[in-house]
């Protein structure tokens, strides 16, 4: 069984007064009460743990959603110093090199935007919004080089064609900047 030891002295004197039986009750009084002194402890040392590993998980969940719509950001970016470097190169490597680096940004920005679309939108409903993002995949395929063709052929000159996606690389960066991604990734999962 458990071992009891005498009271110290740093009981006082109404412990040093009572009978053994007394004292040995009044020392696992204050045993039980050490007992959950420290479990309190322990319990608040778990809760403050537990709470810091939210805050964390929040934090890492945070930073990647940012970091998808800055990286989406950054390969607009790319794209917009792609197409005007593009009207203006008249070498035939310049043409290989941009097609490098269109090859280096396009498949992983499909999959940022994807992914980060995907959160967006209600889970029950992901069907019929990824078929409007096909649809509006599709009007892009369409409206770029209408758009290239129509300005080119109304200006006489093709590099001012190309120059002209500049609006909708522009206009799809500037959209993106006015999406708050924390506050659609909550009103998402909380339709259901």
């Amino acid at each position: 069984g458990a071992r009891i030891r005498e009271p110290s002295a740093g009981h006082g004197a109404l412990a040093q007064r009572l009978p053994r039986d007394q004292r040995q009750c009044v020392e696992l009084s204050e045993l039980h009460a050490a007992i959950l002194r420290g479990h309190g402890l322990a319990a608040e040392r778990a809760r403050g743990i537990a709470e810091s590993a939210l805050r964390a998980s929040e934090v890492r969940y945070r930073t990647l959603v940012e970091a998808a719509g800055e990286s989406i950001l950054l390969a607009l970016g790319v794209y917009i110093l792609v197409t005007a470097w593009g009207a203006f190169m008249d070498q035939v490597w310049e043409f290989y090199l941009l097609a490098v680096v269109i090859g280096l940004v396009q498949g992983g920005v499909q999959s940022l935007s994807r992914s980060l679309y995907a959160r967006l939108i209600p889970p029950h409903r992901s069907a019929e919004f990824f078929g409007f993002y096909n649809m509006l995949g599709k009007f892009a395929a369409v409206l770029g080089p209408a758009l290239m063709g129509w300005v080119g052929v109304l200006s006489g000159s093709p590099r001012i064609g190309i120059l002209s996606v500049l609006v909708l690389f522009l206009l799809g960066a500037f959209l993106l900047t006015r999406v708050d991604l924390e506050r659609g990734i909550r009103d998402a999962g909380r339709e259901a």
